[in-house]
């Protein structure tokens, strides 16, 4: 019985585990940036935008904008805000 009942907290820690990393990967967002791109693309690893600007204005609590080599010449005026547990980084 005392070994059933171990095998059910070690089950229920790691679905809790899994969980939170679900949750995690869900609710936290990257949107990417690269020089020769287009602000007409979604943002992601594979289709940037090229615009520092665009990527602000897409990103909402919890976004990290990855900002690819280069050099960017644009006024930047970020339009959302991010929270204490869940900042905008650039």
């Amino acid at each position: 019985m005392k070994k059933m009942g171990l095998l059910m907290i070690i089950a229920c820690t790691v679905a809790g585990v899994l969980i939170v990393f679900y949750l995690h990967q869900v609710t936290n967002q990257a949107i990417y940036v690269a020089m020769y791109e287009n602000d007409q693309h979604e943002g992601t690893l594979e289709h940037p935008f090229q615009n520092i600007a665009k990527a602000s204005s897409e990103a909402d609590a919890g976004t990290t904008v990855y900002i690819r080599e280069g050099t960017y010449e644009e006024s930047l005026v970020v339009q959302h805000s991010g929270t204490k547990h869940k900042p905008i980084i650039f």
